[in-house]
Parts: structure tokens; C-alpha cells; sequence
């Protein structure tokens, strides 16, 4: 019973309550809702020194009131049962609280106006640490996509956010995934299959196949693509075309592959020129993937 009073003791003071007032309400209530002063005292431990001043706040929280009969002690009362008093506690603490939210959202909104203008002072990169706040953040930025993402990250990145993926896809989100083939399939069939057309994947071991058997000026070119293909830059883009715009860029150790660091980047040169190295390499991954398909069949 004492752990019981203790813990409701807590509670009341987070609903707004001193400990004497807990204490001394606690104690109105086990007296049947009405009792003098040195009762509440004596029954709550507050002292009698005390006790009138603790009674003075609760009646002006309107939750005793005092009957004054002359000649007597006065009486104090409680106003509503008690259920209703934790009620009416909370509506008195949410209120103000709602009151503040309202105000603080549409003056956050006011100050995000306000740095727009001042883009100079807002930091173009983000460094960003731990698997589970990497993922927390892709997701949150895929889930706000609402025109495009691009990426050619590797499979082990990919897999992180590929729920989200598929739900920007639903959305009418257009996406673009550059992979080796060999990649695609490290991917879970349910989302590989919803997103296989929103994939472009190439073959590089069957590319290495035939490249020596084309002319040499496209065996360059082919080369380079593989070079590309393999040493691609981990990129993923939001919305690249866009005021919007960002590019997650993963950063991975040599030494220990679960150690992954992204940079989170909004500069809009760095965005416009890794749009340009992604279109290429996107567009030698479909070109590579026509003339891997016309070899293969032969």
C-alpha cells in the first residue's frame, strides 16, 4: 500500500501538484471527501504549521472549497470526485502545453523561412555516424521524396531502405537503381521483384566475356564503364532536380565494413555535378546492357 501511495504521490506531482498539496489531497480523500484542517494534517504527515497554506493552494486550484461555520473548524471539502480532479489536472496541463505547440509550430515555420533567405549560414554537409541513425535518416528522406531518387549504392546499403523504396515507388516516385546483375541479386526476392523495372543492372563478368571481340573505340568506352561500374561513388539522390535536393554519400572503412560513416550533402554544385557522373554511368549501364543482351543471345 505504501509503494502503491508512493507512485500516486509521483503522479500527482507531474500533474501539477506540490508533494504537501499530493499529500494533503490523498488524505482528504481516504477522510470521506471532507475533514478540518488538523485532520488532513495529522493524516498526511504535513505539518500543522503548514497545513492551512497547503489547503490555500488546492482551493485555488478549485479542487477543495471551505465551509466557514462560526464558532467551529473550518471545513474543507473536496469539490469534484476524485476521478474528475485527475481530469481536470490533465485538461489544466495539456491545455497550456497544446497552446505552446501551436505557437512554437507556426513560429519554427516562421524561422525556417527566415535561414531560407539566409542560406549562406546554413551548413552544406552533414556528417552522419551509427547504422541505426544512418537508416533512420535515409528512411525519414526517402519517405519526403516526391520526384525522383537515383543511386548506385551497393546492395549492402541498399537493403537498409528498401521498404521505403518500394513505398516511394507506390507513390509515383520515380527511381532509378544502377547495380551489377551479380548485385541484383543480393537483393530479397519481394523487393526485387517489385522494383525490377526501376533496376539497371549489367553483367560485368559477362561484359569481360566479349569486350575483347568488339572494336577497339567501344572497348574503350566499356572499359571505362566497368572502371566506373566498380569504383562507382556509394550515391544516393532525393528529388535531385529540385530546391530539395540531397545526396547521401556513403563513406566505408576498409578495415571494418560495418563501420559506415554518410555525409549528408544539400550543396547544390556537389548535387549537380554527382546528377551528371550518375547519368553517365546510368546511361553506359543501359547501353552496356543492350549490347550485353545482343551478345548473349548469339
Amino acid at each position: 500500500m505504501k509503494i502503491i501511495e508512493n507512485s500516486l504521490l509521483d503522479d500527482l506531482q507531474l500533474l501539477g501538484l506540490t508533494l504537501n498539496e499530493a499529500k494533503a489531497l490523498i488524505a482528504l480523500i481516504k477522510l470521506g471527501s471532507q475533514a478540518d484542517a488538523p485532520k488532513i494534517a495529522q493524516l498526511s504527515k504535513v505539518p500543522r504549521t503548514k497545513i492551512y497554506k497547503v489547503l490555500e493552494g488546492l482551493e485555488e486550484r478549485d479542487i477543495v472549497n471551505t465551509s466557514k461555520i462560526e464558532g467551529t473548524a473550518n471545513l474543507y471539502r473536496l469539490i469534484s470526485p476524485p476521478d474528475q480532479i485527475i481530469t481536470d489536472l490533465c485538461s489544466n496541463l495539456v491545455g497550456p502545453i497544446n497552446d505552446a505547440a501551436a505557437r512554437s509550430a507556426d513560429t519554427i515555420v516562421n524561422l525556417t523561412s527566415t535561414l531560407k533567405d539566409e542560406s549562406e549560414g546554413i551548413h552544406q554537409v552533414w556528417v552522419i555516424k551509427g547504422q541505426s541513425h544512418i537508416t533512420r535518416i535515409l528512411r525519414e528522406q526517402i519517405e519526403n521524396a516526391s520526384i525522383e531518387i537515383i543511386s548506385n549504392a551497393f546492395p549492402v546499403f541498399i537493403k537498409q531502405v528498401l521498404e521505403a523504396l518500394t513505398k516511394a515507388q507506390e507513390r509515383g516516385v520515380d527511381i532509378k537503381l544502377i547495380m551489377l546483375d551479380e548485385e541484383v541479386d543480393q537483393l530479397p526476392d519481394k523487393y526485387r521483384e517489385l522494383l525490377a523495372k526501376n533496376i539497371t543492372g549489367v553483367s560485368f563478368e559477362h561484359l569481360s566475356q566479349f569486350i575483347d571481340f568488339i572494336p577497339e573505340e567501344f572497348r574503350d568506352i566499356l572499359q571505362l564503364f566497368g572502371e566506373l561500374l566498380l569504383t562507382r561513388p556509394n550515391v544516393l539522390l532525393i528529388d535531385p532536380a529540385t530546391s530539395n535536393a540531397m545526396a547521401f554519400l556513403y563513406l566505408q572503412s576498409e578495415t571494418d565494413p560495418e563501420d559506415i560513416t554518410v555525409l549528408q550533402v544539400i550543396n547544390q554544385d556537389f548535387i549537380a555535378f554527382t546528377i551528371k557522373l550518375m547519368k553517365l554511368i546510368y546511361r553506359f549501364a543501359g547501353a552496356a546492357k543492350v549490347i550485353q543482351t545482343h551478345f548473349t543471345q548469339e
